[in-house]
């Protein structure tokens, strides 16, 4: 029998995860997210146990579901067999419990335990999870000696778990793998689930099978494709028909086919369909392509027939395939990313001003980095004197009315204090500076006289001159800055060689500071900032009138909101190659457009004082920050050089790794420009995050695994919002097509309309006859409309016909919508596409209705 650290490493190697480690301790990606850095460890433990933990957050009980594994298999067996008891752990709970009484467990494990004790050894046991993927139910099934099978479940209530019913509604099974995940194939019972993920089949159920559609919380899977894979029984045929109405009530409802595999046996699935194929020689990737085949030429389906949406329309049109997403799905944002004592304030901020809390987390990390500036780097190679100064630039992306500003200006609240007070301490100064300068005057006055006596008797008058302008320049004070709103370039400077450590550039409109910087006239100004964003460099100015202006250390955070709709418009010249193409909009490396949360609760309460004190003391800190203090190095051959830490051992290994993958995909030429510049700005941000919080931590010394590990899930996040950013201006068709989607669905464009009468509307995607013509031509490809050619004026023109099956397409004869639904009836409209949260139109993902 082997030992539960090589059972789960066997798991880990079976599931492709390849672990690699020594000494009883591994690390590799993680099996229960998707993870493409090694954020997973496993270690031996003193009593025999498999320790497992995913830095970024995953349960235990999701892990080991992963594996195939349960927690059971974590713990070594006693000598008779039986698990043993955790050390300091509660007593194993008596088999000779009373069967009516709900026993409370501090564990799922010991629950399924007790389970065993009383049932004999289980057949299987699947866990379910929330969202985040912590395990809030088990279903535990032995099957019996005669034939059937016995299935209990066990559920979490508050801090301890008990064998009884789980809450409604149920969470889906794999519930953290079907949000943004395309295709979603829903199966009856979890067996059937896990032979569909095993030929790559991204599956779902209900709990407790054709007795839970209506049980079952369905919200996951609202605007998305769905292919309900039905039991070959009547049972079957029940369930997929009760799963296909809760799937198009959903708002937005699902779009939802059907299907039977063929040669199932009576009361057969996928099941005996997957083991037939594989005894027949297929392959498993044979088998999912021949599923897709089937499913692919199945009509889509609508709850009165399964088949294809009523209403005695014509059938020359085919039904139309659904309009394409241009708002790509996005990763939401996992609070234990930030530093461990800005956690707490920022979920507070994000609750009382109900925004995304990626708003709060974005602009704390990048007012934290304006504080560090060059004082202290990081050189992220073991040996190579590549230095990383931790300099961000961030932007927030959300409609009007999203809370930006407030979420913005309440996280740079320390940076603000921090400005407030050396204001403060200036400003004390004045009487002393105003005398400092009268005493300088007479100084000046009195060294004018000793160089004009000494020009006079031939003495060193030259050296009497180099020696006023030294002692002139030290007594001049200058006052600290945090934040700077508006200014010239050439002011920016001057503030900078009074500041070397850095400042951040805050704009609550950023299109504003980007679209000055394209004017004529600006190319140095723009220049400027490409050098700032670096941090390690200087600059120079050379003006008439100012003189020269020599810029030591140039180095400026930035950080501002924008709205969609402006920067569509200013990211496709970017991607066109325009004067916009020079790397300054991919150097906004924390830059998130995330989903606006659909609910909204009024928060009331005081500010929580201790959690934002904290956060203050982190930024008070570190403005006072000591290099040498926290252990940073000084290389000998730069007198002037940058302190800087590095990785520890293991750090530095997975940074290693890391670029080994970022390296070849930025080089292999299958990344769109756009983002290839994007993404390579990650060599930087990463070692520069991994810093952040590991001084944020108050850590000292060499940077280890963990803040590392933490920077790289914060690169996997930026990525997905990234392809979200870009992706509208690299496909202005499909932002086009759907902006004509949702002009046709409502009833705006009418059945035969030409390109003039639509883009003289000028409507937001739809202002030119190129974007017209445009999304004509794909909704055409997508049988949404027919091109036709007509005589009009004597000259041939084109009109475009639409299609008359277009689910929940309004027309002249389209009665007025019934919104008191007295009898409790809900209106079924098939989907149109998948469409995110934050779209909430399916043609207008940006409720922007600015002319383009």
């Amino acid at each position: 029998m082997n030992d539960p650290l090589t059972t789960v490493l066997d798991a880990l190697r079976a599931a492709g995860c390849d672990p690699k480690g020594s000494g009883g301790r591994y690390s590799c990606r993680c099996p229960a997210h998707d993870d493409r850095n090694p954020s997973f460890s496993v270690a031996a433990g003193d009593d025999g146990r498999a320790l497992v933990h995913c830095h970024v957050g995953c349960a235990p009980e999701a892990i080991v579901a992963a594996l195939g594994l349960t927690l059971a298999d974590l713990m070594p067996p006693f000598q008779d067999g039986r698990a043993p008891q955790r050390n300091g752990g509660t007593a194993r709970p008596s088999p000779t419990e009373d069967a009516k009484s709900v026993t409370s467990y501090p564990t799922a494990r010991a629950a399924v335990e007790a389970l065993e004790m009383r049932h004999g050894h289980r057949t299987n046991c699947w866990t379910y999870t929330d969202a985040e993927g912590a395990a809030v139910a088990m279903v535990v099934r032995w099957d019996l000696a005669e034939g059937g099978k016995r299935i209990l479940p066990v559920s979490r209530d508050g801090e301890v778990w008990r064998v009884k019913g789980v809450p409604e509604p149920r969470p889906l099974y794999r519930l953290p793998h079907l949000a943004g995940a395309g295709t979603v194939w829903v199966h009856e019972g979890e067996k059937a689930a896990d032979y569909g993920v095993s030929i790559e089949l991204n599956s779902t159920t209900s709990m407790h099978g054709a007795n839970s559609p209506g049980k079952t919380d369905w919200s996951a899977l609202a605007g998305s494709t769905v292919v309900i894979s039905r039991d070959n029984d009547d049972d079957g045929e029940k369930y997929a028909q009760a799963v296909l109405s809760s799937l198009l009530t959903l708002d937005p409802p699902a779009r939802v086919k059907v299907i039977t595999l063929p040669g199932l046996p009576p009361k057969g699935d996928i099941v005996e369909f997957v083991e037939g194929r594989r005894e027949g020689g297929a392959t498993d990737e044979d088998i999912r392509a021949e599923i897709e085949a089937i499913a692919k030429a199945t009509p889509w389906a609508s709850v009165s027939s399964g088949s294809t949406p009523p209403g005695g329309l014509d059938e020359s049109w085919p039904l139309p395939e659904p309009l394409p997403d241009s708002m790509p799905p996005v990763d939401s944002f996992d609070p234990n990313l930030l530093p461990e004592r800005f956690r707490a304030w920022a979920v507070d901020i994000a609750e009382r001003t109900q925004c995304p809390i990626d708003y709060v987390a974005v602009s704390m990390m990048v007012a934290l980095s304006s504080v560090v500036g060059r004082s202290l780097g990081i050189r992220p190679k073991r040996l190579d004197n590549w230095t990383v100064v931790p300099n961000l630039w961030g932007a927030v992306i959300g409609r009007p009315g999203m809370m930006k500003t407030p979420a913005l200006q309440e996280a740079l609240k320390p940076l603000r204090q921090l400005d407030l007070e050396a204001k403060r301490d200036y400003d004390q100064l004045a009487n002393e500076i105003a005398a400092m300068e009268e005493v300088a005057k007479a100084k000046q006055k009195h060294k004018q006289e000793k160089i004009r006596n000494a020009v006079k008797n031939d003495e060193d008058a030259l050296r009497l001159a180099m020696e006023s302008i030294d002692d002139e320049d030290q007594t001049e004070p200058t006052r600290r800055r945090f934040i700077i709103n508006d200014s010239s370039v050439e002011k920016l400077g001057e503030i900078l060689n009074e500041n070397p450590r850095g400042v951040l550039v805050y704009r609550d409109e950023l299109i504003g500071l980007l679209k000055s910087l394209d004017k004529e006239g600006q190319e140095s100004a723009r220049s400027f900032y490409l050098e700032a964003w670096n941090g390690s460099g200087s600059f120079i100015y050379d003006r008439i009138g100012r003189g020269t202006i020599d810029i030591e250390a140039a180095i400026v955070s930035i950080l501002g909101g924008i709205q969609p709709g402006p920067l569509q418009h200013y990211l496709r010249a970017v991607v066109k190659g325009g004067a916009g193409d020079d790397g300054l909009m991919q150097r906004f490396q924390l830059l998130v457009w995330p989903d606006t949360p659909s609910a909204w609760v009024n928060v009331d309460r005081t500010p929580d004082s201790e959690a934002r004190r904290a956060v203050f003391d982190v930024f008070a800190g570190l403005d006072r920050l000591d290099a040498d203090i926290v252990g940073a190095d000084h290389d000998p051959m730069e007198a002037d050089g940058i302190p800087f830490l590095r990785f520890d051992d293991e750090a530095q290994q997975i940074f290693d790794e890391w670029r080994e993958e970022l390296e070849p995909r930025l080089r292999s030429g299958d990344i769109p420009a756009v983002l290839e510049c994007h993404l390579s700005k990650f060599r930087s941000l990463v070692p520069s995050q991994a810093l952040l919080c590991h001084l944020a931590d108050g850590g000292r010394g060499p940077i280890g695994a963990a803040h590392l590990l933490k920077a790289l899930a914060w690169a996997d996040y930026l990525e997905s919002h990234a392809h979200r950013v870009y992706a509208s201006a690299m496909n202005p068709d499909v932002v086009a097509a759907r902006a004509l989607g949702k002009r046709i669905l409502s009833g705006s464009v009418q059945d035969g309309f030409g390109l003039r009468s639509v883009y003289r509307n000028g409507w937001a995607s739809l202002a030119s006859a190129e974007d017209v013509k445009d999304a004509a031509r794909m909704l055409v490809e997508l049988d949404w409309l027919r091109e036709e050619r007509v005589q009009t004026d004597g000259r041939p023109g084109v009109i475009y016909r639409i299609n008359p099956r277009i689910p929940g397409l309004k027309t002249p004869d389209t009665p007025p919508e019934v919104t008191d639904r007295t009898d409790g009836t809900p209106t079924i409209t098939p989907s149109v596409g998948s469409v995110s949260s934050d779209q909430g139109d399916p043609a207008n993902p940006d409720g922007d209705e600015e002319v383009a």
